[in-house]
């Protein structure tokens, strides 16, 4: 006979009891989660977010930009002449000195002028010479026949004093003796002129070589031209330091002036560093800056900020006012950060992605000890290049979401897992 034990219907009673009071709760407590929760937040993975911290303190200034070293000192070499370029002798990255031929061009009809130039200046000086001999000979001339007019002045003048004395004895008559004094008087005055004469060949001597001499100098200087434009095919450097550039390859036509290489002295290089137009206005001369060579970091100041905008920045050229370190060369690319002003004792913050410094914006703020966010109004200030200053709208403490969020702008709150 089985015997109905009542304990152990009590005991599965119980259970069922248990076990539907605690479903209740749990029904209960999901029941009063979703009630707390809006559905209409949208919820963003907290590795898609970029949180930062408000702060309070010093807040440097500071725009930042890429750039290149440029020589301080350069210097173009011009073709003297039009020509064709034959050979190519040193090419960029070598050192030259003054006298170092770095290309050789040519020119058949320079070289034919040359040469025509050269020989018409011969010329010219043969010509001058032998005007000069004739002329001296001319001079020559009349001091010998001066000469021959003194001898016989002198004589005319002895003959007429005798001739003078003779006729007071009655020795000479009348017409002899007039005869001798007439002959004196116009020899005394053929003399006079012939001295006259030799006086003035003498004194315009210079004054007659002038025409010629003007012709040697205009042959001379023609010649001179074309010398210096055919000596000018054997290009060279000019100056000492690295050829830094070509503008020709051997074979290519030139015209005169055109340039043709560049020298530079690559120990006094600076940097030129495009910055953002956004902060032209903060830009002038003497602001410090630190270029940044990838191989160490040199402090300089601002010496040039360029007048003109180029695809939304603005060229400034650096020089250091230190040391470059080993291995800076000209075209490195650098990066350069120029300091403005330094802000005491602001809130400040990493900026924000769109923001942008003097306007009113929005951001994301974590609600404390909470995964939700609210979009709340902000005032920036004065903005550098990872910082900007916080006018109104948040506190130091608060955390922030810097990356975009343009994804939820039609959203005031979200919620960070």
């Amino acid at each position: 006979m089985d015997i109905v034990r009542k304990d152990l219907k009590q005991k599965k009673r119980r259970k069922q009891i248990i076990s539907a009071g605690i479903a209740v709760v749990a029904i209960a407590a999901g029941a009063w989660w979703l009630s707390t929760l809006d559905v209409s937040t949208p919820t963003v993975e907290h590795d898609r977010v970029w949180l930062g911290h408000v702060e309070q303190g010093e807040m440097m200034r500071e725009a930042r930009g890429i750039g290149t070293l440029v020589p301080e000192d350069f210097r173009w070499i011009a073709s003297e002449t039009s020509g064709r370029v034959e050979q190519i002798i040193v090419r960029p990255g070598a050192w030259v000195e003054p006298d170092t031929a770095i290309m050789i061009l040519s020119n058949p009809t320079l070289e034919q002028q040359a040469l025509d130039a050269k020989l018409a200046y011969e010329a010219a000086q043969a010509d001058y010479v032998t005007y000069d001999v004739q002329l001296q000979n001319n001079i020559l001339q009349l001091r010998s026949n001066l000469a021959q007019l003194e001898a016989q002045q002198k004589e005319a003048a002895l003959d007429a004093e005798i001739d003078t004395e003779l006729n007071k004895e009655g020795l000479v008559s009348d017409l002899q003796m007039r005869r001798s004094l007439l002959r004196h008087e116009q020899l005394t005055t053929r003399l006079d002129i012939e001295r006259q004469r030799l006086e003035f060949s003498e004194r315009n001597l210079d004054t007659q070589l002038s025409a010629r001499k003007a012709q040697v100098n205009q042959a001379k200087a023609r010649f001179d031209l074309l010398r210096d434009q055919f000596e000018g095919l054997t290009v060279v450097a000019g100056v000492a330091g690295v050829l830094q550039k070509q503008t020709v390859e051997e074979g290519m036509q030139v015209g005169i002036g055109q340039n043709l290489s560049q020298v530079a002295d690559p120990k006094n290089l600076k940097a030129v560093v495009r910055i953002a137009e956004i902060n032209a206005k903060d830009l002038s001369i003497g602001l410090p800056a630190v270029v940044d060579t990838r191989n160490g970091k040199v402090r300089g100041a601002i010496s040039r900020v360029d007048p003109n905008v180029e695809n939304g920045t603005v060229a400034v050229d650096i020089r250091f006012t230190e040391r470059l370190p080993e291995g800076a060369r000209p075209d490195l690319t650098v990066e350069g950060v120029v300091e403005f002003e330094r802000l005491a004792n602001v809130i400040k913050v990493k900026r924000p992605a769109s923001s942008r410094p003097d306007a009113q914006m929005t951001i994301f703020k974590l609600q404390p000890e909470s995964d939700f966010a609210l979009r709340v109004p902000v005032v920036y200030g004065k903005a550098s290049v990872n910082q900007i200053e916080v006018v109104e709208g948040l506190q130091p403490g608060d955390e922030v979401v810097l990356n975009d969020m343009s994804e939820w702008d039609t959203h005031d709150k979200i919620r960070i897992q």
